[in-house]
């Protein structure tokens, strides 16, 4: 996935770190454009060579499910930092950038969220503060390790004649969480970038959706700074005429713009 990100990382300081940084990788050819970034694991950051390609080509990282609510946060009372933590703590002493990924999606979502203890759907009020209570503890967590969060995931419908996505969110709250998901967002941290992030850009009708959707949020003066296009691209598609017509429709959003392929290839 491509990451955009303008500022670069601190120098790496430990022997070995130093070594990894006397390579010269992605992020050193990029680094006067923009950050290149990886989707990691804690396994893949607790294995040697994957450590050692992590610090030779980027600096920036996003957990790859470490931080979705089901992962993080599987039962009310309960949370789940040792991975998430694991991931903060390596970035931070390696100086790497780090995105947060993510804090609402219709996937990985506990079930206990969206009822009430008879197993009925709880009411719009309830399911908001409970949205709200997990998104004010975990951004107040790694306020200052993370910079960006992709706020709300794939929310946008892939049938044409569909605008969002059917979920328990929109079931039960209607289309107004996902600016509530920004609203407490940037309540917990008003320093961070927020993104609103999805795939299938390329596709017209979806384009044109995200487009509305995110032009919808800034019209209200919901606090979102930017756009992640997760490229779930194949050999032969996009066409040039297909992502320039993609990248100059969202452009028009005069939002930040983030590039997502195969792990993280962060560019801002």
């Amino acid at each position: 996935m491509l990451l955009f990100s303008c500022n670069q990382s601190k120098k790496l300081q430990s022997g070995n770190q130093s070594k990894a940084q006397a390579t010269k990788g992605l992020k050193d050819y990029y680094k006067d454009y923009f950050a290149i970034g990886v989707a990691v694991s804690p396994q893949s950051l607790r294995n040697p060579d994957q450590q050692k390609l992590i610090l030779e080509q980027f600096n920036s990282m996003t957990p790859e499910n470490a931080m979705k609510m089901g992962p993080i946060h599987p039962r009310e009372n309960e949370y789940n930092w040792r991975d998430a933590d694991s991931i903060a703590a390596f970035a931070q002493r390696n100086g790497l950038k780090l995105r947060g990924h993510t804090l609402c999606w219709h996937n990985q979502t506990p079930a206990w969220l969206f009822v009430d203890a008879e197993g009925k759907n709880v009411s719009k009020e309830v399911l908001l503060q409970r949205l709200k209570d997990h998104i004010n503890t975990v951004v107040n967590r790694y306020k200052g390790t993370i910079y960006a969060w992709d706020v709300v995931n794939e929310a946008i419908s892939d049938k044409p004649d569909e605008y969002l996505r059917p979920s328990k969110w929109l079931e039960i709250c209607g289309e107004e969480y996902i600016a509530k998901a920004f609203q407490y967002a940037h309540e917990a941290d008003p320093k961070a970038q927020l993104f609103y992030n999805d795939y299938n850009e390329i596709t017209a009708s979806k384009r044109e959706k995200i487009y509305r959707l995110v032009k919808s949020l800034k019209d209200a003066k919901v606090p979102i700074h930017g756009l992640g296009l997760q490229g779930h691209w194949a050999v032969n598609e996009p066409s040039k005429a297909q992502l320039d017509s993609t990248l100059k429709r969202f452009s028009e959003l005069g939002v930040n713009l983030q590039l997502y392929r195969v792990g993280y290839f962060c560019l801002s």
